[in-house]
């Protein structure tokens, strides 16, 4: 009991001493220090190759990948308002910014926004990215479809005229790979080639690929167009949409495709081929900003009809989403091509047949007949042409265009069965020297007057 009191009083003493209670303070006890205070949550974002902070971000229509330098003391998560632009977290403070092409036709706008995970910091940054002049609708004077690639010197005879001194341009728009693939037919009709989708991937690839279609058009134009008086007008690029009926076609996002035209299953996957081959087109002739051309839309093979209404609503309304046109070139008799708005076509040309089939049209009425057709169902008319056989069915029917004002007023697309334009200035005949000479320049003097050339 002494002892437990006596150790309570000594405990009192010292507490009492350590407290300072003896130092003239007045026995008041001191109170116990303030806890340190945490530290402030800060975010910051900057460009790492120009260590500039990112507050906002406006950009053209290219993709953008480009390094950022995120620091937080605090775990951080980032949100986008649109899946074309996003960050992708990396390791350490680096992450990754990513714009996607814009291929839209239209102007477009995002939010990023980063924060905390206490919720004390907040980053919002807003993304406008433009569009480019490269890609989107406009309207030509004439297309000239060609099946397969030619040599520079083709092209050169496609896109220029040029006669005793007078230099004009010519064909102001270009429909690629209208048809062939190897050789073969990817429209319709016998040797038609079934298609899978490495079939498919590679016919793209002749679009895009080095020293085929389009650079080699691009690099012929860069050649020529300095001695072409005027302002340069891009010439206008239509991509062909091959026909699929490979019931073995692949896989699209590891789902198996069966496109066909038997069952409505086949003719959906058709559909589904469709727009994702207009999707990767798009990406690809983005990603080559060829300075001479501009893509305005897609042209449709199959000439038969058979891209049924259900369909081929889904193809056009995707294709327009862009800012594309869809364009489709049937034969005179084809099913439901009178219908062709009810597809989602944005223009029709009519094929008059007239050329290649003798014993069914024997004589130009058939052209006056394609003529009231077309007239009647709002389309446009198709010119065949050959540089070798039947001379004066062709007479006829650029006659009979000139006479019902189809030169005057319409655009036309022209089928070319051989090398007529490329081959003109060889040619011996006079009197097949005389049409090519009589077509070309036509063709010219409509390029000079849509277009207001001096």
């Amino acid at each position: 009991m002494n002892f437990k009191t006596s150790a309570s009083s000594l405990f009192a003493l010292l507490t009492l001493f350590a407290c300072g209670g003896g130092s003239g303070n007045g026995g008041k006890v001191d109170p116990d220090p303030e806890p340190p205070k945490p530290a402030e949550t800060f975010l910051t974002v900057s460009v790492r190759s120009t260590g500039a902070e990112l507050t906002s971000l406006t950009s053209d229509y290219k993709a953008v990948n480009e390094i950022l330098v995120i620091k937080s003391n605090k775990n951080w998560t980032t949100e986008s308002t649109a899946d074309w632009v996003r960050i992708e977290k990396g390791t350490g403070v680096l992450s990754t910014l990513i714009l996607d092409w814009n291929i839209t036709g239209k102007e477009r706008s995002a939010t990023l926004t980063l924060k905390t995970e206490d919720g004390a910091k907040t980053l919002t940054i807003p993304v406008s990215q433009g569009v480019t002049d490269k890609i989107g609708k406009a309207d030509f004077r004439d297309m000239i479809l060609l099946e397969y690639d030619r040599s520079e010197a083709d092209y050169r005879g496609y896109l220029l005229y040029d006669k005793d001194g007078r230099i004009q341009w010519l064909f102001d728009a270009i429909c690629v790979g209208s048809g062939r693939y190897n050789g073969q037919s990817i429209g319709e009709g016998e040797g038609l080639v079934h298609l899978d989708k490495t079939m498919t991937t590679n016919l793209m690839n002749e679009y895009f690929e080095d020293g085929r279609f389009l650079p080699k058009i691009n690099k012929v134009i860069s050649g020529i167009k300095p001695s072409v008086p005027g302002t340069f007008i891009p010439r206008k690029i239509v991509l062909t949409i091959p026909l699929i009926v490979n019931d073995n076609w692949g896989e699209l996002d590891g789902v198996a495709l069966h496109p066909s035209n038997e069952t409505a299953e086949g003719r959906a996957d058709r559909a589904t081929i469709a727009k994702w081959f207009v999707d990767e087109c798009l990406k690809r002739f983005a990603e080559k900003d060829y300075e001479n051309l501009k893509l305005i839309g897609f042209y449709w093979h199959e000439e038969n009809g058979r891209i049924w209404e259900e369909n081929g609503m889904k193809i056009a309304n995707h294709i327009h989403s862009y800012g594309l046109n869809f364009y489709w070139v049937p034969w005179f008799n084809a099913y439901n091509n009178t219908k062709w708005k009810e597809y989602g076509f944005d223009a029709a040309w009519l094929q008059p047949n007239y050329l290649f089939y003798e014993d069914q049209y024997p004589d130009k009425s058939q052209l006056h007949n394609a003529y009231e057709k077309a007239t009647a169902n709002g389309m446009y008319l198709e010119m065949e042409l050959d540089n070798l056989r039947k001379l004066q069915r062709q007479i006829e029917y650029w006659d009979v265009y000139e006479e019902k004002g189809v030169l005057e007023n319409w655009p036309l697309v022209y089928y070319e069965s051989g090398s007529m334009f490329p081959s003109r200035e060889n040619i011996s005949d006079p009197d097949w020297k005389a049409f090519h000479e009589r077509v070309a320049k036509d063709i010219a003097d409509r390029q000079k007057k849509f277009y207001n050339y001096e």
